[in-house]
């Protein structure tokens, strides 16, 4: 989304306010998500939301809030390395190389 230009905080705020109709909770990378956080927080309450600098901050956190079963939305520009969160999030990392675009292990 880093690449929408002058769209980019419009689909922010979109992301925001769909997610909050089928969404728990919201981790949040990179300033421009963050108004996306803002606006589910309206629907679902600040303690739903969670704001992180960078992926790896996010990813050390969301690998110990998620529990097995949990249906999990990662989405991302490539530019934000989202994969770092999938990557701790999996089920079986060890097929990273597999099922994601990029593997952070290579």
């Amino acid at each position: 989304m880093l690449e929408l230009g002058e769209y980019s905080s419009m689909a922010h705020q979109k992301i925001g306010e769909e997610t909050a109709k089928i969404g728990d909770y919201f981790f949040s990378v990179g300033k421009e998500m963050k108004l996306a956080g803002e606006i589910f927080s309206q629907q679902k309450g600040e303690d739903k939301v969670f704001f992180f600098e960078d992926s790896s901050s996010c990813a050390k956190a969301t690998e110990e809030f998620i529990q097995a079963g949990d249906f999990v939305l990662a989405k991302g520009s490539r530019g934000m390395h989202l994969e770092i969160v999938t990557q701790k999030i999996m089920a079986h990392p060890e097929q990273a190389k597999e099922l994601l675009t990029f593997d952070i292990t290579s």
